[in-house]
């Protein structure tokens, strides 16, 4: 059976010049210096260093549309879904838990996906991928930022080769492209390689992956 495609004409004359004024000349900031609309946003380092732990910081700010990480302004208060591709809702539950102890986060702007022990997303397999798109529009409609943490447990097998980043990464453009939202990506570096000496090797890039997902990326630190 062949697939049916919905025919979209091409932009171009009165259509085009209509589009171009209405274009602002920046995207509009959702975390000014940091994250605009319509952006994708890659943090990257070694396991264990806290990217969690700033995430949850993050999403509690923008929630109620205070500074991020006390300096960034934020304009508006701002609809985040958060996806823990790993380890369940749990422990972004007991972070969030401390950090309200001193920020007053806006829990109906907070979405925690909280099917993972009954499906855990393999966005290998389309279905998955059909899943979460359905599941993240039953819960908030349409997220300002979807927050992924961390990116690699999102595919069965890791990010290890560029078939598996190209799944993910149209994945992430399916997704933006429905919700009209920007994306947070959480990602691990690169094991540490050691010289003949046993001291570690400083790298001046430590990313791990294809570069296919950095150049997906609008901002990457």
């Amino acid at each position: 059976m062949s697939k049916y495609y919905p025919y979209v004409p091409a932009l171009s004359g009165r259509n085009l010049d209509r589009l171009l004024e209405e274009t602002p000349a920046q995207r509009p900031s959702i975390i000014e210096g940091l994250l605009y609309e319509n952006s994708i946003l890659l943090i990257s380092s070694d396991p264990g260093t806290g990217k969690s732990t700033l995430v949850a910081n993050a999403i509690a700010q923008l929630s109620c549309g205070l500074p991020v990480f006390g300096s960034l302004h934020v304009p508006r208060p701002v609809k985040c879904y958060y996806i823990p591709f790993e380890r369940g809702s749990q422990e972004i539950r007991e972070r969030l838990k401390l950090i309200r102890e001193s920020v007053p986060f806006n829990t109906d702007n907070i979405f925690i996906f909280e099917n993972l022990d009954i499906v855990a997303p393999n966005l290998y397999d389309i279905d998955d991928q059909n899943f979460l798109l359905n599941s993240i529009e039953k819960d908030c409609t349409r997220p300002d930022i979807v927050f992924y943490d961390p990116i690699y447990a999102s595919v069965q097998g890791g990010l290890s080769d560029e078939t598996k980043v190209s799944i993910f990464t149209r994945f992430n453009t399916r997704l933006m492209a429905r919700f009209k939202c920007s994306t947070w990506l959480n990602h691990h570096t690169g094991k540490r390689s050691y010289d003949s000496k046993g001291l570690p090797i400083e790298k001046e890039d430590p990313y791990y992956g294809s570069i296919f997902l950095k150049a997906h990326c609008t901002g990457s630190y």
